[in-house]
């Protein structure tokens, strides 16, 4: 986190960051209450796998119809589509409940952010 921190303008990096839970907010005051309230729905135990399994894909077949690659084509397309390797920098930036990122921090690696 210290790392995701040092890329933040001085004035625009948190005064006292919440680091506790693995997510660097930066909403202002005004939308707290929302993001508050989306992080602990998401960060439920309940939540990311009915999101994971169930809405995610519904709302791709809808959107996609037959054309649909389901999450594992999803997937294999977004890495295809960044070309991630080792020491990449990458953003997921309000995705869910980071499906997308625990590949991305795979292609990565250790040395990634």
């Amino acid at each position: 986190m210290e790392r995701a921190l040092a890329l933040l303008e001085p004035d625009r990096s948190p005064a006292q960051p919440d680091l506790a839970n693995g997510y660097l907010d930066l909403l202002d005051d005004a939308k707290a209450i929302q993001s508050r309230v989306s992080r602990r729905t998401m960060g439920s135990r309940l939540m990311p796998p009915i999101y994971e399994r169930f809405e995610r894909p519904l709302v791709a077949r809808i959107a996609m119809g037959r054309h649909n690659p389901g999450a594992a084509g999803e997937h294999r397309r977004a890495l295809e589509m960044l070309a991630l390797s080792a020491g990449d920098r990458v953003l997921d930036l309000a995705c869910g409940p980071g499906n997308f990122t625990r590949d991305f921090a795979a292609a990565i690696g250790g040395e990634g952010l």
